[in-house]
């Protein structure tokens, strides 16, 4: 009988689901940040949206880590990017708008970059 704790791979499935717990915990706690300021989501499309990049996509790839099933890095590396994406562009087109500017690259605090 083999021993479990030497199976190829395993390391790396151990990192990767603790990096998707990571994920959740930092997105509930953004999420939580929104709601004190507050900055609601601004349609169904876009609930939907981070529901399914944030919360479905890295739930449903680690789920299929752990069984050994399925496209597992396809679906986190998806839903990373997805929600990556997602908040640039949202963050982006938010901060454009509060200020009267067409969207442009700001840095961390907000500030338009090149300036």
């Amino acid at each position: 009988m083999s021993d479990p704790s030497r199976v190829p791979g395993r390391g790396l499935v151990c990192w990767a689901l603790g990096l998707v717990a990571l994920h959740t915990g930092v997105v509930t706690l953004h999420a939580a940040a929104h709601l004190a300021i507050p900055v609601l989501v601004a349609s169904p499309l876009d609930g939907a949206l981070i529901l399914g990049a944030f919360y479905a996509g890295p739930a449903l790839g680690a789920l299929c880590l752990y069984a050994g099933r399925g496209p597992a890095p396809t679906i986190l590396a998806g839903s990373f990017l997805v929600g990556l994406a997602y908040g640039v562009t949202s963050r982006q087109h938010r901060l454009g708008r509060q200020r009267g500017l067409e969207p442009r690259v700001h840095d961390y605090l907000g500030r338009p970059l090149g300036t």
